[in-house]
């Protein structure tokens, strides 16, 4: 990931980032009924994309990382082309300098 300081309580962050699902169980409950599963990791691909934020400061030890990722490859193996299963997200961090 690649910084650039802007100031000492502002600073910007890029970079690429590369993700690959490990597999998994999902259970959903409501009031009234429940469902679980497993989750296949064959049935991902190599998620591969970029990643843009900033830093900011609160003190010299305390601040937040907000980041946007978004993917460039389909997550889903077995998809048509002209889908779009690419994955996106906004992602809220607490810093602590040590």
């Amino acid at each position: 990931m690649i910084t650039i300081p802007l100031s000492e309580q502002f600073d910007i962050v890029s970079g690429l980032q590369i993700r690959k699902c490990l597999g998994g169980k999902w259970e959903a409950k409501d009031d009234y009924d429940s469902d679980s599963g497993t989750i296949d990791a064959d049935v991902f691909n190599i998620d591969y994309g970029a990643l843009v934020g900033a830093d900011v400061m609160f003190g010299p030890k305390f601040g937040i990382r907000g980041t946007n990722y978004s993917g460039l490859s389909d997550m889903i193996n077995d998809v048509p082309s002209n889908s779009n299963y690419k994955n996106r997200g906004f992602v809220i961090n607490l810093l602590i300098k040590v």
